[in-house]
């Protein structure tokens, strides 16, 4: 997992996360933690079986992507926000919009992820 995690989660800082996203991650990780645990021996069945999330979670003890992802979005957050107030990316990420937004399914922000994760 450490070579895998900083590659699967490059630029997650500034990912507008959504659940369907989430749900893909978790997919994706516990496959890999399948592969490198390796099957497992059940002595009542007397035959080898794939692994369930809840026994990989409890013999790998590795934070979950999804909270490694909240994790470094706070941290960047915070960095950001140490920067002088004329700072691009602190101008930026203070920037309001002017308007309104369109009336369809609005889009998920960035703030908005922040927000949730600070809950």
């Amino acid at each position: 997992m450490t070579i895998i995690r900083p590659m699967v989660t490059y630029g997650c800082e500034i990912w507008p996360t959504t659940i369907q996203l989430e749900k893909k991650l978790l997919v994706f990780e516990y496959k890999i933690l399948r592969k490198i645990c390796g099957p497992m021996f059940d002595s009542e069945l007397n035959k080898w079986r794939r692994r369930k999330n809840t026994e990989l979670g409890e013999t790998t003890e590795v934070l979950l992507l999804t909270s490694h992802i909240k994790c470094q979005r706070l941290k960047w957050f915070g960095h950001n926000m140490r920067k002088t107030e004329t700072h691009n990316t602190r101008a930026a990420f203070e920037w309001q919009q002017t308007g309104k937004r369109p009336r369809e399914r609005s889009r998920k922000r960035w703030v908005d992820g922040i927000r949730k994760d600070w809950k």
